[in-house]
């Protein structure tokens, strides 16, 4: 091949590679065009041939493809609550690290917390005592379980010490908190009647109820004739005071029926008999407006007028005192006699704890029968059952971190409540920043030279002078097609180092295709092709020969050397220099023809590269 077609088959494989690369297109018009003018600018050339000598050495070669890239964070989520609830906890914010499994956010557990440990403590207690049973229990467990009754005797024992001193303290207005309960209730049950007698006094008036032998009584038409509002006003307040009276006779009895009764049942009792008298006094109120402002007809003269009103005075009076009793009441539920109902509940717990560590005892000593076998096996499986349900349950008020990472998003506060309309769309998104993947885009020439396990060296251009190394994990058969150039994906797999990695960041990527490191090299151009073989010419006591050697890779300017060739010998190389005959001035530069069966790119140094131009 002559001096001028080598320099039009560059610049053909030069627009080659700049079709697949755009941006650099502008830059090879103008290498183009140099080229061109620098083939045809003279009227004809000249190439004079010298040589040189070369010293058979080791080294290194390499091989790669270079191409841009960008980063893939692969392992996000965004999780969620299974129920819809408030935020009772937030640990973690934006930007966090978290651990797997590590618990993220809950919502309002209510009260099944509670019940898990209830019923842990219960499947524990049963599993013990089952197996104790079991093992044909030692002197030593027969002990233990003698201790925990004694054990819990004691604990008993301090408590009623307690009781009786929190009692004595208390003085003899309040002897026990049973006594105090008794009171309250009489004193409510009193006020019941009390309030019958007031609404009842009100009806016979105004005749609210409809019913009774008053109901014909023509006077009832003329009361509050000349304020018909008020009359209405106190209707509406008899009705409610009548129907919270019925309440309140029912609470009475519920409290007369249970056996224990808690500070709150008896702060709520009174609360509603506050809640009663109000609308009493209320009722009072308008009916004592209402019955002023009666006329005198249908034989009603003004001192039966006077006689209805001084009725509702007295009712209203007498409310007014019932509320002042019932605050009185309200307040009087101090912290002793709450201290008390505690005591009094503590020392029950420890009376059943006694009577079941007795009973663990004696099932110790005499052992099971087969019946009772069956059945605490079964009364184990059950509660297994029951807790498994109640654990799975929590899960669902919880988020956990499903594996290592960082948090880079949280839709919601403590206190917001996750309705079933926005439960999919309020979350916590993680991310795991110590796997990521590299996604690249490599032409059909280069993607035949790419394989799986390949080294490849990366860059970041967010981290200059920072480099990190990978491996090619998979190609993606699939082509991409863009502008007339078919593309394929390769990724690499990486872990985080000592930089923090965001997605789609760019990277420049230089895959190794080939390499063999410290073998026999020499230039390239000092190869001869003789029909199948390669040879170079070597000199040996001082005259030169042609030998037969065996080859391997080669980059741009060097061949590896398998056999044939020992270091140390000389070998004789051509170099051609070209003279120009129009100009009669002489510019000279090294060419190196290139050799049958490798690429003419390699004396403008683009073949190596690969995918694209070597970056400075």
């Amino acid at each position: 091949m002559d001096f001028k077609k080598e320099i039009l088959h560059k610049a053909h494989k030069i627009w080659a590679f700049l079709e697949y690369h755009k941006w650099y297109s502008l830059i090879g018009l103008v290498l183009i065009l140099g080229i061109l003018i620098y083939s045809f600018s003279g009227s004809s050339t000249n190439e004079i041939k010298t040589q040189k000598t070369y010293i058979v050495t080791t080294g290194s070669i390499e091989n790669s493809v270079k191409v841009l890239g960008d980063t893939k964070i692969t392992n996000q989520q965004t999780l969620t609550f299974a129920y819809a609830g408030t935020i009772k906890a937030l640990y973690v914010k934006e930007g966090d690290i978290v651990k797997k499994n590590q618990l993220l956010a809950e919502i309002d557990k209510g009260d099944l917390q509670k019940n898990i440990a209830q019923q842990s403590l219960s499947l524990q207690s049963t599993k013990i005592s089952y197996q104790k049973v079991l093992n044909q229990y030692s002197e030593v467990d027969l002990l233990k379980a003698q201790q925990n009754i004694n054990d819990s005797l004691l604990k008993l024992s301090i408590a009623k010490k307690d009781l009786q001193d929190m009692t004595t303290n208390q003085g003899d207005s309040l002897q026990t908190s049973d006594m105090w309960i008794q009171s309250l209730l009489i004193s409510s049950k009193t006020m019941v009647i009390d309030i019958k007698g007031m609404l009842d006094s009100v009806d016979k008036i105004f005749w609210f109820s409809g019913i009774g032998s008053y109901a014909y009584d023509n006077i009832s038409y003329c009361i509050s004739e000349n304020d018909p509002l008020e009359k209405g006003r106190a209707e509406t307040s008899y009705n409610l005071a009548s129907s919270k009276l019925i309440t309140i006779e029912k609470t009475i009895q519920n409290i007369e029926n249970s056996s224990t009764t808690t500070s709150t049942i008896l702060q709520n009792l009174q609360n509603a008999n506050k809640d009663l008298l109000t609308d009493l006094s209320t009722m009072f109120d308008h009916a004592l407006i209402a019955a002023k402002a009666t006329p005198l007809c249908g034989g009603l003269n003004q001192s039966q007028i006077d006689s209805r009103v001084s009725t509702i005075n007295n009712g209203n009076t007498k409310a007014l005192s019932y509320i002042s009793s019932s605050n009185n009441n309200i307040n009087s539920i101090k912290s002793s006699e709450i201290d008390i109902l505690n005591k009094q509940n503590e020392i029950k717990n420890y009376e059943t704890q006694v009577a079941i560590y007795k009973e663990t005892l004696q099932e110790m000593i005499e052992g099971l029968s087969y019946e009772d076998k069956i059945l605490q096996e079964n009364n184990i499986k059950q509660g297994e059952i029951s807790l498994s349900k109640l654990v799975e349950q929590k899960e669902n008020y919880e988020i956990r971190a499903p594996f290592d990472g960082s948090i880079d998003m949280v839709t919601f506060k403590v206190g917001d409540n996750i309705s079933s309309n926005t439960i999919s769309e309020e979350g916590i998104t993680i991310s795991n920043p110590n796997f990521y993947e590299i996604h690249m885009l490599i032409d059909q020439v280069d993607i035949v030279k790419i394989e799986k396990g390949q080294i490849a060296n990366i860059t970041f251009d967010a981290y200059p002078g920072y480099s990190v190394t990978g491996e090619i994990s998979n190609i993606d058969p699939t082509p991409t097609t863009s502008a007339g150039v078919v593309s394929y994906t390769a990724i690499i797999n990486m872990e985080k180092g000592e930089k923090k990695i965001y997605d789609s960041m760019t990277v420049n990527i230089e895959i190794i295709t080939e390499q063999a490191k410290n073998v026999m090299i020499i230039p390239t151009t000092a190869i001869q092709t003789r029909g199948q073989r390669s040879v170079v010419q070597i000199i040996k006591n001082g005259n030169s020969t042609m030998k037969p050697i065996e080859i391997g890779i080669h980059d741009t300017f060097n061949t590896e050397v398998t056999s044939g060739l020992n270091l140390g010998e000389t070998i004789l190389l051509d170099e051609y220099k070209t003279v120009s005959g129009s100009s009669n001035s002489k510019s000279t530069g090294t060419n190196f023809p290139a050799q049958e069966g490798m690429s003419s790119m390699r004396g403008l140094g683009v073949g190596g590269g690969g995918g694209g131009f070597p970056r400075n």
